[in-house]
Protein backbone atom coordinates (compact mmCIF):
# COMPACT_ATOMS: atom_id res chain seq x y z
CA UNK A 1 0.00 0.00 0.00
CA UNK A 2 0.88 3.67 -0.69
CA UNK A 3 -0.41 6.63 1.50
CA UNK A 4 -0.35 9.68 -0.55
CA UNK A 5 0.06 12.64 1.84
CA UNK A 6 -0.60 15.92 0.35
CA UNK A 7 0.46 19.60 1.11
CA UNK A 8 -1.47 22.15 -1.01
CA UNK A 9 -0.76 25.94 -1.48
CA UNK A 10 -2.85 28.20 -2.63
CA UNK A 11 -2.17 32.05 -3.19
CA UNK A 12 -1.36 35.24 -5.78
CA UNK A 13 0.19 33.87 -8.60
CA UNK A 14 2.15 36.72 -9.25
CA UNK A 15 3.99 35.90 -6.20
CA UNK A 16 4.19 32.35 -7.34
CA UNK A 17 8.26 32.23 -8.37
CA UNK A 18 9.37 33.86 -4.86
CA UNK A 19 6.63 31.42 -3.03
CA UNK A 20 8.44 28.41 -4.78
CA UNK A 21 12.01 29.98 -3.81
CA UNK A 22 11.11 30.08 -0.40
CA UNK A 23 9.60 26.52 0.01
CA UNK A 24 12.37 24.95 -1.76
CA UNK A 25 14.88 26.13 1.64
CA UNK A 26 13.75 25.07 4.95
CA UNK A 27 10.56 23.71 4.44
CA UNK A 28 11.94 21.24 1.79
CA UNK A 29 15.42 20.20 3.50
CA UNK A 30 12.16 19.30 6.46
CA UNK A 31 10.28 17.29 3.77
CA UNK A 32 13.38 15.44 2.81
CA UNK A 33 13.84 14.37 6.64
CA UNK A 34 10.74 13.19 7.29
CA UNK A 35 11.30 9.53 8.59
CA UNK A 36 10.27 7.26 6.30
CA UNK A 37 9.26 9.38 3.60
CA UNK A 38 9.72 7.38 0.22
CA UNK A 39 9.04 9.97 -2.33
CA UNK A 40 8.41 13.60 -2.62
CA UNK A 41 6.74 15.24 -5.94
CA UNK A 42 6.15 18.97 -6.86
CA UNK A 43 3.76 19.64 -8.65
CA UNK A 44 3.24 22.97 -10.41
CA UNK A 45 0.13 24.54 -12.57
CA UNK A 46 -0.19 24.38 -16.40
CA UNK A 47 -2.76 25.73 -18.39
CA UNK A 48 -5.05 23.16 -20.00
CA UNK A 49 -7.64 23.80 -22.73
CA UNK A 50 -10.84 21.43 -21.36
CA UNK A 51 -13.99 21.72 -23.74
CA UNK A 52 -16.36 21.24 -20.74
CA UNK A 53 -14.30 22.83 -18.17
CA UNK A 54 -12.26 25.74 -16.93
CA UNK A 55 -11.39 25.60 -12.97
CA UNK A 56 -8.89 28.76 -12.97
CA UNK A 57 -5.66 28.71 -12.21
CA UNK A 58 -4.08 25.67 -10.05
CA UNK A 59 -2.45 25.62 -6.58
CA UNK A 60 0.40 27.70 -6.25
CA UNK A 61 2.54 24.28 -5.17
CA UNK A 62 0.99 20.68 -4.36
CA UNK A 63 3.43 18.77 -2.51
CA UNK A 64 2.83 14.41 -2.54
CA UNK A 65 4.87 12.86 0.17
CA UNK A 66 4.51 8.89 -0.13
CA UNK A 67 4.43 6.62 2.77
CA UNK A 68 3.83 2.88 3.49
CA UNK A 69 1.23 3.37 6.10
CA UNK A 70 -1.19 6.17 8.08
CA UNK A 71 0.85 5.22 10.91
CA UNK A 72 4.25 6.81 8.85
CA UNK A 73 2.18 9.48 7.95
CA UNK A 74 0.70 10.46 11.72
CA UNK A 75 4.23 10.03 13.03
CA UNK A 76 5.62 12.10 10.77
CA UNK A 77 3.47 15.19 10.91
CA UNK A 78 3.22 15.41 14.59
CA UNK A 79 7.30 15.86 14.56
CA UNK A 80 8.44 19.49 16.06
CA UNK A 81 10.34 20.34 13.02
CA UNK A 82 7.04 19.50 10.75
CA UNK A 83 4.87 21.46 13.00
CA UNK A 84 7.60 24.52 13.30
CA UNK A 85 8.41 24.57 9.90
CA UNK A 86 5.35 23.28 7.56
CA UNK A 87 2.59 23.62 9.79
CA UNK A 88 3.14 27.11 11.26
CA UNK A 89 1.97 29.26 8.05
CA UNK A 90 3.65 32.90 9.97
CA UNK A 91 6.83 31.86 8.37
CA UNK A 92 6.07 31.99 4.66
CA UNK A 93 7.37 35.38 3.64
CA UNK A 94 4.98 35.92 0.77
CA UNK A 95 1.08 36.78 1.87
CA UNK A 96 -2.12 35.94 1.20
CA UNK A 97 -1.29 32.00 1.07
CA UNK A 98 -3.26 29.18 2.38
CA UNK A 99 -2.21 25.47 2.94
CA UNK A 100 -4.58 22.58 3.27
CA UNK A 101 -3.30 18.83 3.99
CA UNK A 102 -4.77 15.52 3.21
CA UNK A 103 -3.66 11.83 3.69
CA UNK A 104 -4.92 8.90 1.03
CA UNK A 105 -4.58 5.95 -0.32
CA UNK A 106 -3.46 5.67 -3.85
CA UNK A 107 -5.16 2.93 -6.07
CA UNK A 108 -3.25 2.13 -10.01
CA UNK A 109 -5.59 0.72 -12.86
CA UNK A 110 -3.41 -0.50 -15.83
CA UNK A 111 -4.07 1.85 -19.41
CA UNK A 112 -3.36 0.80 -22.92
CA UNK A 113 -4.54 -2.74 -22.57
CA UNK A 114 -1.22 -3.24 -20.39
CA UNK A 115 -1.69 -5.95 -17.43
CA UNK A 116 -0.63 -4.01 -14.63
CA UNK A 117 -0.01 -0.21 -14.08
CA UNK A 118 3.10 1.00 -15.07
CA UNK A 119 5.52 2.89 -13.04
CA UNK A 120 4.35 6.94 -12.62
CA UNK A 121 7.26 8.64 -14.86
CA UNK A 122 5.26 10.99 -17.41
CA UNK A 123 6.10 14.67 -15.76
CA UNK A 124 2.06 16.26 -16.91
CA UNK A 125 -0.43 15.04 -14.81
CA UNK A 126 -4.55 16.38 -14.68
CA UNK A 127 -5.05 16.63 -10.91
CA UNK A 128 -8.96 16.23 -10.00
CA UNK A 129 -10.55 16.16 -6.50
CA UNK A 130 -14.02 15.48 -5.73
CA UNK A 131 -15.41 17.51 -2.54
CA UNK A 132 -18.16 15.81 0.39
CA UNK A 133 -21.50 16.53 0.36
CA UNK A 134 -22.86 13.87 -1.07
CA UNK A 135 -26.19 11.92 -0.86
CA UNK A 136 -24.49 8.42 -0.36
CA UNK A 137 -20.80 9.00 -0.21
CA UNK A 138 -19.84 5.53 -0.12
CA UNK A 139 -21.87 4.98 -2.95
CA UNK A 140 -20.56 7.57 -4.91
CA UNK A 141 -17.01 6.19 -4.27
CA UNK A 142 -17.99 2.61 -4.99
CA UNK A 143 -19.64 3.93 -8.40
CA UNK A 144 -16.96 6.09 -9.28
CA UNK A 145 -14.19 3.31 -8.93
CA UNK A 146 -16.22 0.93 -10.96
CA UNK A 147 -17.16 3.16 -14.27
CA UNK A 148 -14.59 6.34 -14.28
CA UNK A 149 -10.89 4.66 -14.02
CA UNK A 150 -11.97 2.29 -17.04
CA UNK A 151 -13.03 4.73 -18.87
CA UNK A 152 -9.75 7.17 -18.63
CA UNK A 153 -7.45 4.48 -19.17
CA UNK A 154 -8.64 4.05 -22.74
CA UNK A 155 -7.25 7.86 -23.29
CA UNK A 156 -5.00 8.10 -26.41
CA UNK A 157 -1.46 8.76 -25.33
CA UNK A 158 -2.57 8.18 -21.52
CA UNK A 159 0.32 6.67 -19.20
CA UNK A 160 -1.40 6.05 -15.82
CA UNK A 161 -4.64 6.49 -14.01
CA UNK A 162 -4.69 6.33 -10.16
CA UNK A 163 -7.41 7.34 -7.88
CA UNK A 164 -6.93 8.30 -4.03
CA UNK A 165 -9.11 7.24 -1.56
CA UNK A 166 -10.38 8.80 1.40
CA UNK A 167 -8.64 7.35 4.75
CA UNK A 168 -9.78 7.63 8.84
CA UNK A 169 -6.36 9.41 10.13
CA UNK A 170 -5.31 11.08 13.00
CA UNK A 171 -4.05 14.81 12.37
CA UNK A 172 -1.82 16.54 14.99
CA UNK A 173 -0.18 19.00 13.11
CA UNK A 174 -3.00 21.59 12.89
CA UNK A 175 -3.33 22.05 9.16
CA UNK A 176 -6.77 22.50 8.04
CA UNK A 177 -7.88 19.34 5.85
CA UNK A 178 -8.94 19.33 2.29
CA UNK A 179 -11.12 16.80 3.52
CA UNK A 180 -11.14 15.21 -0.17
CA UNK A 181 -13.78 12.56 -0.65
CA UNK A 182 -11.96 11.22 -3.61
CA UNK A 183 -9.55 11.93 -5.77
CA UNK A 184 -8.30 11.15 -9.51
CA UNK A 185 -5.10 11.50 -11.36
CA UNK A 186 -4.22 10.87 -15.30
CA UNK A 187 -1.22 11.25 -16.01
CA UNK A 188 0.53 12.20 -19.73
CA UNK A 189 3.85 12.72 -21.44
CA UNK A 190 2.87 16.44 -22.50
CA UNK A 191 0.56 19.60 -22.09
CA UNK A 192 -0.53 18.82 -25.58
CA UNK A 193 -0.88 15.28 -25.22
CA UNK A 194 -3.09 15.96 -22.31
CA UNK A 195 -5.46 18.47 -24.17
CA UNK A 196 -5.10 16.35 -27.40
CA UNK A 197 -7.15 13.59 -24.70
CA UNK A 198 -9.49 15.85 -23.29
CA UNK A 199 -10.85 16.26 -27.03
CA UNK A 200 -10.97 12.95 -27.77
CA UNK A 201 -14.71 11.21 -28.24
CA UNK A 202 -13.99 9.16 -24.81
CA UNK A 203 -14.14 12.46 -22.80
CA UNK A 204 -17.52 13.05 -23.84
CA UNK A 205 -18.31 8.77 -22.77
CA UNK A 206 -16.53 10.42 -19.37
CA UNK A 207 -19.22 13.42 -19.43
CA UNK A 208 -21.64 10.90 -20.15
CA UNK A 209 -20.53 8.78 -16.92
CA UNK A 210 -19.91 11.76 -15.11
CA UNK A 211 -24.05 12.48 -15.32
CA UNK A 212 -24.78 8.89 -13.94
CA UNK A 213 -23.03 9.50 -10.54
CA UNK A 214 -24.78 9.34 -7.34
CA UNK A 215 -26.34 12.87 -6.32
CA UNK A 216 -23.63 14.80 -5.15
CA UNK A 217 -23.30 18.83 -4.41
CA UNK A 218 -19.88 19.19 -3.37
CA UNK A 219 -16.74 21.33 -5.36
CA UNK A 220 -14.88 19.49 -8.14
CA UNK A 221 -11.80 20.50 -9.38
CA UNK A 222 -9.59 19.92 -12.20
CA UNK A 223 -6.15 21.42 -12.76
CA UNK A 224 -3.16 20.22 -14.96
CA UNK A 225 0.26 20.38 -13.28
CA UNK A 226 3.76 19.68 -14.06
CA UNK A 227 5.26 17.20 -11.61
CA UNK A 228 8.68 16.67 -10.80
CA UNK A 229 10.49 14.12 -8.21
CA UNK A 230 12.39 15.65 -5.59
CA UNK A 231 13.37 13.08 -3.17
CA UNK A 232 15.10 10.70 -3.85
Amino acid sequence: MTIAYFLTYQGPHDDADAFRDWFDGKPMETLRALPKARAIEHYVPEESSDPYLNDGPGPLLMVQVDFDDIGDVECAISGGAFRSEIADTSKIPVPNISLTHDALETRWWAVGGDDKPRPRTAPVSYVVRYYPPAEDEQAFIDFYVTHHPQILARLPRIRNVLCYMRLDWKDSAGIERANTMIGNEVVFDSLQDLNDSLKDDIRHELRDDYKQFPPFSGKVTHFAMTRRRVYP
